[in-house]
């Protein structure tokens, strides 16, 4: 897989997970305001009920004198949807103590240490305090008090008559406000009815309607931007297979084009048939065992085929000659590599096809022909196809020297490593003939 492709796959799933994520989030989250605060559909306020006698003291044996204080919370619905299921969440900013909370359950998380107790929901209207869980302060004669550490937290849960769990939604016509209000008793250090010793939060929820939830459609348009996405993925996909085809096609058409060319290539010498061909089969291999792209090798494939298409362009008398060539015939062969690159300088789709055959007979050290390149600045192709060339020539013979036994060419390109071939091409080839993956005639 491409890494255009996997970057694509990622994002799809990246995407579609975070709108499952804030599909999940606007439907099961319920919304929350602090005392004090209103939002568009609910408001929340917990304050000292301030009448005669709602505060007074207590004195315990070991403890500093404690004030009690009966404190109100009052949760109005002003929405239209009726509420559902809401609680109020108070946390100890101080310590203090829980005395009583009327027409509703406590649900009460003490951290001690490591430990947590967890004091299930209790009504402490019909409590027994022998069935409490949670630390106490039991005193005959005296209040029952919980203590609430600092970081502690409790739940007050309504469950009874007008303190339902259930607003029904208000009636805007009337201007009536579905509302409660509860009572609670803290006792604290300080004898001033101030609210620093708590936080208080209320927690509530609507009858379930997705349209109502903003989030749903934050949700609902990142869906439609992850369809989208999808679709386009979908699209490139499509587009790249089809583009995967053309290629393939076009190549065969290429490479079919070309084993006939070269066909003709071989037929003008006599000695060298079916050369063209495993050269380029040959070259492939090297490549590939180098560890070049499949593009590369496919490309080199071509190149091979067509390296020695110049000859194309030489007399018969010449190429077909019984006897040694004289020197200015040899010079007239040697153009078989000028002759190439001009015949080929207008293969766009190859241009390393050109420059292979030009420059297939240069040798690593510089002595070749004809632009006398060494090294690295003789192109990388040609720099393989003229190792394969010469195991070629060497594994099959040429018109006046016998092909070679395996050990004498193992022991030519080794010889040669540095001088005519370029080491690491020598090294490929050694590696394939030690593997059997290139054989001998």
């Amino acid at each position: 897989m491409k890494e255009r492709e996997k970057f694509f796959f990622s994002l799809i799933i990246v995407s579609f997970l975070a709108i499952i994520a804030v599909i999940l989030s606007s439907v099961f989250t319920d919304p929350s305001i602090k005392s004090g605060e209103k939002s568009q559909k609910a408001s929340f306020l917990i304050y000292p009920r301030g009448q005669k006698g709602d505060s007074w003291t207590l004195n315990l044996l070991d403890k500093p004198t404690q004030t009690g204080t009966i404190y109100l919370a009052k949760v109005s619905n002003l929405s239209r949807k009726n509420m559902t299921n809401w609680k109020i969440v108070f946390k100890a900013k101080k310590n203090c103590y829980i005395n009583y909370a009327w027409t509703g359950d406590l649900e009460i998380f003490q951290h001690r240490g490591i430990k947590t107790i967890h004091q299930q929901a209790i009504n402490f209207k019909d409590l027994n305090p022998a069935n409490l869980v949670s630390e106490k302060i039991a005193i005959p004669g005296k209040p029952l008090l919980v203590p609430l550490n600092k970081g502690d937290r409790m739940v007050y849960h309504p469950t009874t008559g007008t303190y339902s769990e259930n607003f029904l939604a208000s009636t805007s016509s009337t201007g009536d406000i579905s509302s409660s209000t509860v009572g609670f008793i803290f006792y604290k250090e300080s004898k001033y009815d101030d609210l620093d010793f708590i936080s208080a939060r209320l927690v509530y929820h609507f009858d379930l309607n997705l349209l109502d939830k903003p989030m749903f459609y934050v949700g609902f348009m990142l869906l439609l931007m992850w369809i989208i996405l999808v679709l386009f993925v979908i699209k490139l996909r499509a587009a790249s297979e089809l583009q995967k085809k053309k290629k393939a096609h076009d190549r065969n058409t290429i490479e079919q084009v070309m084993a006939v060319f070269t066909k003709f290539i071989d037929a003008k010498d006599i000695y060298t048939g079916g050369h063209s061909e495993r050269v380029a089969n040959i070259s492939r291999l090297i490549a590939k065992e180098m560890g070049k792209s499949e593009e590369f090798c496919e490309n080199i494939f071509f190149c091979g085929l067509l390296h020695d298409c110049g000859k194309i362009a030489i007399n018969d008398s010449i190429l077909k000659k019984d006897g040694n060539l004289s020197e200015a015939e040899f010079q007239i062969l040697q153009e078989h590599t000028t002759r190439g690159y001009d015949l080929l300088k207008n293969l766009s789709s190859i241009p390393e096809a050109r420059e292979t055959a030009l420059h297939h007979h240069e040798r690593y050290d510089g002595t070749g022909y004809p632009d006398h390149l060494c090294g690295n600045f003789i192109p990388e192709t040609a720099r393989i196809v003229a190792v394969a060339d010469a195991f070629d020539s060497m594994n099959t013979g040429k018109k006046y020297k016998s092909r070679l036994t395996v050990d004498s060419i193992i022991s030519e390109l080794k010889t040669n490593m540095g001088t005519q071939f370029e080491p690491a091409v020598v090294k490929a080839i050694l590696s394939l003939i030690y593997k059997g993956e290139i054989t001998f005639i």
